[in-house]
Formats: structure tokens, sequence, C-alpha cells
């Protein structure tokens, strides 16, 4: 999996994964399955990851990509309680 930024640097803050995603029209879930580590050079993150193909049989499995919400207050990164999600089907992906 690749995402590139093409106009600013990826945010410091972010975490993969790969999850389970449910979107209905009232509620979102996201259940983690697993972590990914990824590296982040300028404006392009790289995950390389294997999935088992009984896992890819589940419909709701998901690449996570969390970017946490921060601020600077006294000099100091504070993370927030919230964040924000991008995720990529991976039924849908598999299948191109």
């Amino acid at each position: 999996m690749r995402i590139i930024s093409k106009s600013v640097e990826l945010p410091q803050y972010t975490e993969t994964s790969l999850s389970l995603v449910e979107i209905t029209k009232n509620s979102s879930s996201i259940k983690g399955v697993r972590k990914l580590s990824c590296s982040n050079v300028e404006k392009t993150l790289l995950c390389r990851f294997n999935v088992p193909f009984d896992l890819l049989k589940n419909p709701k499995l998901s690449f996570v990509y969390t970017i946490d919400i921060t601020s600077v207050i006294n000099g100091r990164v504070v993370r927030h309680p919230s964040a924000n999600f991008l995720y990529f089907n991976l039924k849908d992906i598999s299948s191109t």
C-alpha cells in the first residue's frame, strides 16, 4: 500500500492497521486486527504486509490510516482523543 501526498508532508502522528470497518447510515465501527509498520519518507507512506487468505475473505477487512489530531500547548505536542481516518477496503483493492 502506498499513500502519496502531492502538496504537503504527511502528518507526523499517524498509525496504520488492518481493521474490520463497518459504515452504516447511522454509525461507523473500526475494530483493529493488527497494527502495521510503514515507512514515512517525505511525501510517501509505504506499507508492505501479507494477509492470510482466510482473513481476506472477510468483506469488512480494510487498511486504515489514522491521523491523530494534535495541538502544541506550551511548546509540547498534545494528542487529542479524536482522529481522522482514511480506509481502503481490501476486497476492492485485491479484485483489481
